[in-house]
């Protein structure tokens, strides 16, 4: 009796997690305020509401002497543009249209590395839109070297002076290197643990 191939990988589990990282990005989110539910616009909506959003602040600042937009937002809205378009060369319809046809596409079992390479980008895309709007939970470092890349920190420069921090970080939504930016879902929070060494929960 021959064994099963398995080496493809559990394709009904890879586009579960697909289509909620698409619905996490691309799909409007029910809000239940007072025992009522209303429907917020989605995270890429709303980034794209966000562009030219100002941050108050206390000096007046002279005209022309910032950006027309907001740049962070602008970079973000790149990324995923062109990124998706390139995924669905041959759609004319603008991102979340695109993204709704790649997550209705018949996948094989050996398209779930592709999946899972999807996932990882939109989730990814997911928390950076949160962090834009202010939604993002509070992230908490991971004082452990990645084990994706074993970075244990990074730097980054402001102004004259070289910050350094932790390069692992958790959230509700998830644990990501600063890195690599390898990123990790809450659903595998058990198996990072494992690849830390980290002692099991009780």
């Amino acid at each position: 009796m021959a064994i099963p191939d398995i080496s493809d990988g559990p394709l009904a589990l890879t586009r579960r997690r697909f289509d909620n990282s698409v619905h996490a990005l691309a799909d409007p989110v029910p809000v239940w305020d007072h025992g009522v539910c209303r429907w917020s616009d989605s995270l890429y909506v709303r980034l794209r509401g966000a562009i030219t959003a100002r941050t108050a602040g206390r000096r007046r600042v002279m005209a022309g002497s910032r950006a027309p937009c907001r740049t962070d937002v602008l970079v973000w809205l790149i990324e995923v543009d062109s990124t998706v378009a390139g995924w669905e060369p041959d759609s004319k319809g603008d991102t979340v249209e695109r993204l709704h046809q790649l997550s209705a596409r018949g996948f094989r079992p050996q398209d779930c590395g592709l999946i899972d390479d999807y996932c990882g980008q939109i989730e990814r895309w997911v928390i950076g839109a949160a962090e834009l709007l202010g939604d993002r939970q509070v992230a908490v470092a991971l004082r452990l070297p990645c084990p994706a890349c074993g970075a244990r920190w990074t730097y980054r420069r402001n102004g004259s002076e070289q910050i350094r921090s932790w390069a692992l970080k958790v959230s509700e939504s998830g644990c990501s290197c600063s890195g690599c930016q390898a990123f990790w879902p809450p659903d595998r929070f058990e198996f990072l643990a494992q690849l830390l060494n980290c002692a099991p929960l009780p």
